[in-house]
């Protein structure tokens, strides 16, 4: 009995698996010149901001449908993710991970907030040149570029110049997200995408078709979770 007791509050006291990922991160203490040591470090930060956007309410301890709690789990991992990644840029630059990590590294700069004006917009802004230097080096790919152009265009309310982001209205792709095919798929080929949008749009069209909801379902059904940046 006292064993099982032991175990039911060790289960209850355990951090939920993306803020576990999260502690360990940081429990290693990585220098910030270490590439190694940041490398395991950015592998388990990406878990962390994955495995707080894939984890059930339950295991954000929030109650199903309590926004203001997921908001608050999200939070809580993006902004101690990018502090972390915001003073490494700040003291070295941006670090020369591979795989995962660089994945990781990416991961926290495109959910960092894009509102022009933001502390975190400017971060944004500072990181892009580096983050296609990497796209260079073959540490992370095109696309990790075009998206943050994008989600930046975006947020002020421009064209997205690859058209990496899916909008739709009334069903289909948003066609006014963009200046023209051609025009986005010239600047695709000019970073080495290798998908150009002309290529996407009919698979683009259908899943805004199926993604549409009925307008009886609009009044009867609120979104229990907050969108992913």
């Amino acid at each position: 009995m006292i064993l099982f007791l032991l175990a039911l509050l060790t289960t209850q006291s355990s951090p939920a698996p993306p803020y576990r990922s999260l502690d360990q991160a940081n429990q290693l203490a990585c220098q910030v010149l270490d590439d190694e040591c940041l490398g395991r470090e950015f592998a388990l930060r990406k878990d962390a901001d994955q495995g707080v956007r894939r984890a059930s309410d339950a295991e954000l301890g929030c109650q199903e449908g309590d926004r203001t709690c997921l908001s608050s789990a999200w939070k809580r991992v993006d902004d101690d993710n990018f502090s972390r990644l915001r003073a490494i840029v700040t003291a070295r630059g941006w670090p020369p991970l591979k795989g995962e990590a660089a994945q990781g590294a990416w991961l926290i700069a495109q959910h960092a907030n894009p509102s022009p004006g933001s502390a975190s917009r400017a971060f944004r802004d500072m990181v892009l040149p580096m983050v296609l230097s990497e796209v260079g080096a073959g540490r992370l790919m095109p696309e990790d570029y075009a998206r943050m152009v994008d989600r930046n265009a975006l947020a002020q309310g421009d064209h997205q110049p690859f058209g990496t982001n899916r909008p739709c209205r009334d069903g289909r792709f948003d066609r006014s997200s963009i200046d023209t095919v051609d025009a986005v798929d010239q600047r695709r080929r000019e970073i080495g995408m290798d998908i150009l949008l002309w290529e996407s749009l009919s698979l683009f069209d259908s899943l805004c078709e199926r993604e549409a909801p009925s307008a009886a379902a609009q009044l009867l059904t609120a979104p229990s979770r907050p969108p992913s940046p």
